[in-house]
Parts: C-alpha cells; sequence; structure tokens
C-alpha cells in the first residue's frame, strides 16, 4: 500500500487513546491522512503517540508537535454522552458534546470508532455515543458524507455461534464471556450494533461492522503499516470452521485501513465482517 493511499482522506476517530484506536492513528498517519481525534484529555493523546513506534523509530516527519503545528494531526477536546437506559430512552449529547463532535465529522471522509466499554463501569458508551454520531453524520450538509467504521465483537446478534466456535470447548467459554464476565460491554456493543443496522438505510448512511475476536497485544510488537500482506482475514458471521480465538490489535487496525481505501460500493460498505489473525 503507498504512502499516498490516504492523502486525500481525514479520518476522524473515536477511542483513538484506547489500547486500540491508538494504532489506528499511528496507521492513519504514516499513510498519509490527516486525522482528527476526539478525546477528553489531548495530554492523553500526546503520552501515547509516542509509544506507537519501537525505539528510535518514530519519523522526524510524524512527531507529534510537528504534525500538530502543521495541522495533519487535529485534536477536538470533547466528549461522547454516556448513560443507561430510562424507559427505553438512551443519554442525549449535549450542547458541548454536539459541538465536539461536529468538529470530529465535518470535513471528514470516514469516522472511525474503537469504543468499548470499562467492565468496571457499567454506564453504556457505544449505544448512546454510536447513535449521536450517526444523527451528526446524518446531519451534515457534506455533499459526500463520511462512511462509518465500528469496531465490534464476534458473539453478537447473527455471530453468536461464531463467538462460541472461536472462544472455547464446547461454546462454554464464549458463554461465560457473553452472558456473564462481561455482559454489560457486549450488551451494550448489541444495543449498538441493533440500532445500527435498524438505522444505517433510514439515515441514508455507510456504517460497516468489523468485529474482532479476542483483541490481543504482541510484545515489543510494532507493525509496519505499508507492509502488502495482510495480517488479517475476514469471514461472515455463518463461518464456523475457520475461527481462532486472538486477533492482534494492529491487524485489526490494519483491516480499517483497507476498508478505508476501499471504493464506494465494495466489501466494505453497509456490511458486517468477523476479523481474525492470518
Amino acid at each position: 500500500m503507498s504512502s499516498l493511499m490516504m492523502a486525500d482522506q481525514t479520518i476522524g476517530i473515536l477511542g483513538g487513546t484506547g489500547n486500540t484506536g491508538k494504532w489506528a492513528v499511528k496507521a492513519a498517519l504514516q499513510q498519509g491522512a490527516k486525522v482528527k481525534v476526539l478525546c477528553r484529555n489531548p495530554d492523553k493523546l500526546k503520552r501515547i503517540y509516542s509509544t506507537l513506534w519501537d525505539d528510535g523509530a518514530l519519523p522526524e516527519t510524524l512527531a507529534y508537535d510537528k504534525i500538530v503545528e502543521t495541522g495533519r494531526l487535529v485534536v477536538i477536546t470533547g466528549s461522547l454522552p454516556i448513560g443507561g437506559e430510562k424507559g427505553g430512552q438512551y443519554s442525549t449529547p449535549n450542547g458541548e458534546q454536539i459541538s465536539s463532535i461536529n468538529k470530529l465529522v465535518n470535513g471528514s471522509t470516514h469516522i472511525l470508532s474503537f469504543l468499548g466499554m470499562d467492565p468496571k463501569n457499567m454506564v453504556p458508551i457505544c449505544r448512546p455515543a454510536i447513535e449521536a454520531i450517526m444523527n451528526a453524520v446524518a446531519s451534515c450538509d457534506m455533499i459526500q458524507k463520511p462512511k462509518i467504521l465500528i469496531m465490534s465483537s464476534i458473539v453478537l446478534l447473527d455471530s453468536y455461534a461464531q463467538g462460541k466456535a472461536a472462544w472455547g470447548c464446547c461454546g462454554c467459554v464464549g458463554r461465560l464471556m457473553r452472558w456473564r464476565i462481561l455482559r454489560n460491554v457486549f450488551d451494550d456493543m448489541e444495543a449498538a450494533e441493533e440500532y445500527i443496522i435498524d438505522n444505517r438505510g433510514k439515515k441514508g448512511l455507510d456504517v460497516t461492522l468489523l468485529r474482532a475476536t479476542v483483541l490481543s497485544d504482541k510484545k515489543n510488537y510494532y507493525m509496519d503499516y505499508f507492509a502488502k500482506q495482510s495480517r488479517y482475514y475476514i469471514v461472515t458471521a455463518e463461518e464456523l470452521k475457520k475461527v481462532k480465538m486472538n486477533v492482534d490489535r494492529q491487524h485489526v487496525v490494519q483491516c480499517f485501513m483497507d476498508a478505508v481505501v476501499d471504493k464506494d460500493g465494495g466489501k466494505f460498505s453497509n456490511c458486517e465482517w468477523s476479523i481474525f489473525d492470518a
């Protein structure tokens, strides 16, 4: 993939300070895109940024202060709506949140979401945030509205059997993770998936779900996002045999980058894929 493949793209990232989203910031900048990140604490993003390269491997041209100064990395200070369901309603964004979300959306060609709920925090994040983002994209006055790519998980909706097959003998691990250990997390992601599938057509949006298996991190591993070889493979939710327990977070991000450069109406348009390590 050429470094110029994304030179004409502006990518808005949600969850850019998270364990997976941080790699998307690196990958998109390496590929020449302009990147916008919505986060509550810009200092956190700056601290994380330098850890994305092996020691001494951070290119001078991509130094944090330099790319911020040139405008290739735009940090938008703000937050997303969070909150539980009350009477069938999720939290709606306040004025400040609407303003920051609009800054992320306007001018972007793609919105990438790597949101996930902290299992210690029982308040839904994905469902209210995704609704807010989709509403902002639907109401923006851009002729070509941003394409939305959302990281989710297998074992949700029609991929439930796939999760059981990938995560343990006889599906025991899959059932434990989905319905006991991380039930609140998966309930939040599943509610977000349901909202996306029910509303993307109604709102005239292109929204694709990329469902990862269990996310992992290889120690001292820094992926070269210029590499042409795919480190992942994707299958539909019906595939039960060609599944694995884990996928590296950086390989998930490689899939997202391929989806960004995918042509309109291609294989990453208004669909769902499950991602596994190659």
